[in-house]
């Protein structure tokens, strides 16, 4: 729980869980952020009819519709919202195994696990890591997408 208190105290909610001196929030995989993001395209683009522009079109939706998922995942857990946070997560998930963004789907198969098993209290470090997952996909989507 207390790990959850941080969580959400990152997100300004909950009061605050730093103690003196801090100024940023940490998690083991906070710490140890990953600099890219694998992407499937390959993949994707099979589910796609090989059309990029629909692939590039879809990437930059979902880039809007989730801009604020990691807020939107710790609103639902602060205000203990379960089966929306299972539905928001279920959805993330397969949207993103569509796109072959298989890092983020991973990270929601285990975020729904904690979920369905009644550990929501240990999501900090996977919602930690799928922030950082989202902002390189925010990056990617910026950068190599162009609007037709």
């Amino acid at each position: 729980m207390k790990n959850l208190k941080r969580l959400l105290s990152c997100f300004g909610w909950g009061g605050s869980e730093l103690q003196a001196g801090e100024n940023t929030c940490t998690s083991p995989v906070m710490d140890d952020m990953r600099k890219e993001l694998v992407i499937n395209r390959e993949d994707a683009l099979r589910r796609f009819a090989q059309r990029e522009d629909l692939y590039d079109q879809a990437l930059r939706s979902v880039a809007a519709d989730y801009a604020d998922i990691t807020a939107r995942l710790a609103e639902l857990i602060k205000d203990n919202n379960i089966k929306e946070l299972s539905f928001v997560v279920h959805t993330l998930r397969g949207v993103m195994g569509n796109l072959g963004i298989e890092e983020v789907f991973n990270i929601c198969s285990q975020l729904e696990d904690l979920i369905n098993s009644d550990r929501v209290g240990e999501s900090t470090p996977l919602i930690g890591e799928l922030d950082n997952l989202m902002q390189l996909f925010f990056h990617y989507v910026s950068e190599h997408t162009e609007i037709s």
